[in-house]
């Protein structure tokens, strides 16, 4: 019986709004996501359509809603 996977990291509930002057422009609404070792994961999409704000580091480095296991 094969151990099971662990999560390597999780995020609850984020939301993220960019704003271009007056313009609010949400990149994330609300979004839940785990992912667990050895899994590959794909963020497909145009230019422009958030994909670079999930990646953890600069832009979501600080947000406590976001676990993110060392070492993995």
């Amino acid at each position: 019986m094969q151990p099971s996977p662990q999560i390597v990291f999780v995020a609850r509930g984020l939301t993220k709004t960019y704003h271009m002057g007056e313009v609010e422009v949400p990149a994330l609404r609300a979004l839940d996501i785990e992912i667990y070792q050895g899994e590959f994961i794909v963020l497909p999409g145009p230019s422009g359509s958030s994909k670079s704000t999930l990646k953890p580091g600069d832009t979501l480095r600080d947000d406590r809603r976001i676990k993110i296991k060392a070492g993995v």
